[in-house]
C-alpha cells in the first residue's frame, strides 16, 4: 500500500461528505438505515504483509465495539468477518476482551 494511500482515501471521503466528519456521517447513515433484527456485517483484519507482518490490534476491537453498539443501540444482528491469515489471533484477542469484561462484571467493576 502506498505511504499516502489512507490520507488520499480520507481526503476523497471528506469531499463526498462536503467536508463533514466521516464518523458523524457514518453514524447518521446507520441511524437512518439500521433497524431491529437487521443484519450488519463488520469486516476487519489485523494487518497486512509486508507492511504490518506482525499485525496490529485496533481493527478487531474497533469492529467489536461497533458491533456491540449496533446490537445494543438498534437491536440489529452484528456479524463479524475476519481475514483468514489473522482470524485465529483476532478471535483469541476478542475472547480475552470478553473474558476480562466478564471478570470485571463479577467483581462489580463494570456494568
Amino acid at each position: 500500500m502506498p505511504h499516502d494511500f489512507l490520507l488520499r482515501l480520507y481526503d476523497a471521503a471528506r469531499k463526498v461528505t462536503d467536508g463533514r466528519p466521516i464518523s458523524t456521517v457514518a453514524a447518521e447513515k446507520l441511524m437512518e438505515s439500521v433497524g431491529r433484527d437487521d443484519v450488519v456485517l463488520f469486516l476487519t483484519g489485523a494487518g497486512l504483509k509486508p507492511i504490518l507482518p506482525e499485525g496490529e490490534s485496533d481493527g478487531p476491537p474497533g469492529a467489536a465495539a461497533l458491533a456491540r453498539a449496533v446490537y445494543r443501540g438498534f437491536g440489529a444482528i452484528p456479524v463479524d468477518g475476519l481475514e483468514g491469515e489473522t482470524s485465529m489471533a483476532c478471535v483469541q484477542f476478542l475472547g480475552n476482551i470478553i473474558r476480562k469484561n466478564l471478570e470485571a462484571k463479577t467483581k462489580g467493576l463494570a456494568h
